[in-house]
């Protein structure tokens, strides 16, 4: 499942145009840190990966709805922040 979750959060990066610099899937979160255009906002990536990463894994994995039905399966809340000190304070998503 971790190296699912990675590949389809390289796919989205690579989609919207974002460069991985380097990040970690752990078993119960993820760690990325990013480079991204001047136009996109924390907020818009946040939920690229998440949602994106988030139908797809439930379209490919029936069982999570089971698991998580009721519940998220990332957390809620956007969780990124930018090298400069901007964005929200939670990075633990």
């Amino acid at each position: 499942m971790a190296t699912r979750v990675r590949d389809l959060l390289r796919q989205i990066a690579a989609e919207n145009e974002l460069h991985i610099i380097s990040g970690k899937v752990a078993a119960d979160h993820v760690h990325m840190f990013i480079s991204y255009r001047a136009h996109q906002n924390i907020s818009q990536i946040v939920q690229w990966l998440k949602g994106t990463s988030w139908r797809l894994l439930f379209q490919e994995f029936p069982h999570l709805k089971k698991q998580y039905w009721g519940q998220h399966l990332w957390a809620r809340g956007p969780g990124g922040a930018d090298s400069r000190g901007k964005g929200t304070p939670d990075v633990d998503t």
